[in-house]
């Protein structure tokens, strides 16, 4: 418990910096959200273009703007957006919850191909674990959005097994809704699962490979235990410990995925949706997207820590 406890207050000055950094690094982008406003009318009065730098604050010192929003967000308060003229509270929900949807649903995609193979690549000829390796390494570097659009011309246009963008039908009945967008879901999720899965497949062979060099591991051989047994039974266990760690770590990288796969195919999560806020300078939205990813990794990082602390027992004592 000691453990956990500290993990979580060493989290708390990295959100803080993460806040910080995100806030003036916004605001030294090029291009504000006076301009977007104002970019379909000819010539904008003077008077107007500084009632809207008032209105939002750019008047003040860059400190002064901090200290406002960093209050605001101690109170829960996200911002207001004015692209979408309401809080941003009332907007980003929905598109993390999609976010989150795809995210998890790709990450056991990618957990069980990749262990599934690399469990697999240890029993077998040596031209299978060959072929195997060959086809992670290729899948760590494929680009996730080639991945996608691969799948959407493939399974999507070609095919058309699968809807190629949205997350559920126009007009789908509420019996159905479930089924659509778990239909929906299909090709995103692979596209992630797809692109990443050689990392969890190197991983599991090789920390197999060291594991299995272990002495007890020679003693339940020379006891007569079959290779399965071996394999999952006394392997398994602390050949599992790095590949929670690169879990939590890897969390980062596959929202980043996401947000790609998410254009790709029309996903509205906060991928999606940062693109949008990118291009109309809503800085609101920016600060409080890159918030909620900061925040994601972290407590995925802190989940990994957790089950780390109970398949090894020695951590909590570290």
């Amino acid at each position: 418990m000691n453990y956990i406890v500290k993990r979580i207050l060493q989290a708390l000055p990295t959100l803080f910096i993460v806040v910080l950094l995100n806030f003036v690094l916004v605001r030294l982008a090029p291009g504000d959200p006076i301009s977007y406003i104002l970019s379909n009318t000819a010539e904008a009065p003077p008077a107007l273009v500084q009632e809207y730098i008032h209105q939002f604050g750019l008047d003040q010192p860059i400190y002064v703007q901090f200290e406002v929003y960093f209050s605001r967000l101690l109170q829960g308060d996200l911002g207001y957006s004015f692209t979408y003229n309401a809080p941003i509270s009332t907007i980003i929900v929905p598109k993390v919850e999609a976010t989150l949807l795809l995210t998890l649903v790709a990450l056991a995609l990618q957990i069980l191909l990749g262990m599934g193979m690399g469990i697999w690549a240890m029993k077998g000829s040596r031209f299978k674990g060959i072929l195997l390796n060959v086809s992670s390494i290729i899948s760590w570097s494929a680009p996730t959005f080639w991945v996608g659009m691969i799948l959407v011309i493939l399974l999507g246009v070609n095919l058309k097994i699968f809807p190629v963008g949205g997350m559920f039908s126009f007009g789908v009945s509420e019996s159905q809704l479930y089924t659509d967008i778990l239909w929906h879901l299909i090709l995103p999720a692979l596209s992630l699962a797809l692109a990443g899965y050689g990392l969890y497949f190197r991983l599991t062979r090789a920390s197999f490979i060291e594991t299995l060099s272990q002495d007890y591991i020679v003693t339940a051989r020379a006891k007569g235990c079959s290779a399965s047994t071996v394999l999952l039974k006394h392997a398994f266990k602390n050949a599992l410990l790095p590949i929670i760690t690169i879990i939590g770590t890897n969390a980062s990288f596959l929202i980043t995925g996401a947000a790609l796969i998410e254009v790709v195919f029309g996903w509205p999560g906060i991928g999606y949706q940062l693109n949008y806020a990118i291009g109309a300078r809503d800085y609101a939205m920016i600060e409080a997207i890159f918030l909620v990813v900061a925040v994601i990794v972290i407590i995925s990082n802190l989940l990994a820590d957790i089950a780390y602390t109970i398949i090894d027992p020695r951590v909590r004592y570290a």
